[in-house]
């Protein structure tokens, strides 16, 4: 039917879908409001585990300053229960692994070997990915106590693998001669090492630091570390020695502060031109962290560049 003028009947005002349809409008704004809930206890988690992870790295400062290791194990039980019944939900396994691993450093350095065994399992079982850093570490802590045969046993098999990074590698080889050297194959373990050394691209790409045993140890470091073993004290000849040494500056050119130390060292050794030449290098990698570097080496100071 058509209303006068021709006109038809005007259709009803449809209201706002929020009061057509209540239910789904409730629905709508919980589950929004879940979502942001959800969201927020994320970002306050992953906050909450930044700020624990740091607190443990830090630990390492608290055992420097105290080594019986009690100030950092306070430290570490205050934080770590500091949310109470609430704080194991807070906390990720790679997480609660990190404190473990600490805890078993401190252990180790209190001659606690039973309580460093019970910490690095731990470890091992909150974070299986991490692994084989886990023994690594538990093998360096080993060798310091002493128990050669039991941190070869110890090491990951095999000592590398593709991915693990550079450090985790040379540290690796490392420990292992060392472990080899305490089993009376001292000059096989050492030729091994060298040859390996070798091997290394040069320079090193740059990679996130590994930690192990309270410190964080880069690819650089352990090839500085490893040698140090190497030539001393005594086993190496002056001229096999500066060989070493010069292999460091190339291997880890992109370190300003270890190519500084092998400038020292090949000083020391008698070559000023090679020392002069690795601080050109340092200072092509980081001119601020060379300079910081030598503040603390007095004899190469007259050979920085100018």
């Amino acid at each position: 039917m058509e209303a006068a003028g021709g006109r038809g009947l005007a259709a009803p005002a449809r209201g706002p879908w929020r009061q057509r349809h209540p239910r789904g409008a409730r629905v709508l704004l919980y589950g929004v409001l879940l979502l942001v809930l959800v969201g927020t206890i994320l970002l306050w988690r992953d906050a909450r585990q930044r700020y624990l992870l740091a607190r443990v790295e830090q630990a390492s400062v608290l055992v420097a300053l105290d080594p019986s290791g009690a100030t950092a194990l306070q430290a570490l039980d205050a934080e770590f229960r500091a949310l109470g019944p609430l704080e194991p939900l807070l906390q990720g396994g790679a997480l609660r692994s990190r404190e473990a691993r600490m805890r078993a450093v401190i252990a180790s350095l209190r001659k606690d070997r039973a309580g460093m065994d019970e910490a690095f399992a731990r470890a091992a079982a909150w974070d299986p990915e991490a692994s084989r850093s886990v023994a690594l570490e538990r093998a360096t802590c080993l060798l310091r106590l002493g128990d050669a045969a039991a941190a070869g046993e110890a090491l990951p098999r095999p000592l590398h693998r593709a991915g693990e990074g550079w450090a985790h590698a040379v540290w690796a080889m490392l420990v292992h001669a060392q472990v080899q050297e305490a089993a009376g194959r001292g000059a096989a373990s050492r030729a091994a090492l060298r040859a390996a050394l070798g091997t290394l691209p040069r320079p090193l790409p740059r990679e996130p630091a590994q930690w192990i045993a309270l410190a964080p140890i880069h690819a650089e470091l352990a090839v500085l570390e490893a040698t140090r073993w190497l030539v001393g004290p005594g086993p190496a000849a002056p001229s096999e020695a500066r060989l070493l040494w010069l292999q460091v500056v190339e291997v880890a050119a992109g370190d300003a502060p270890v190519v500084v130390s092998a400038a020292a060292s090949l000083l020391a050794l008698g070559d000023t031109e090679g020392a002069r030449a690795a601080l050109r290098v340092a200072w092509r990698a980081d001119p601020r962290a060379a300079s910081d570097a030598l503040a603390a080496q007095p004899s190469l100071q007259a050979l920085a560049p100018r």
